[in-house]
């Protein structure tokens, strides 16, 4: 499966809550082998 992500900012060193949820969640994905891919708004 491939998941693309947009519209998060600041990952890795994030400073928002649902930022952060997302650097937890989205290795945790990868790790059973799905491709994840995050395209990130600029700081």
């Amino acid at each position: 499966m491939k998941i693309v992500v947009t519209g998060t900012r600041d990952i890795p060193n994030v400073m928002g809550g649902v930022e952060t949820q997302c650097e937890e969640l989205f290795p945790r994905i990868a790790s059973f082998g799905e491709d994840v891919t995050l395209i990130r708004r600029t700081s």
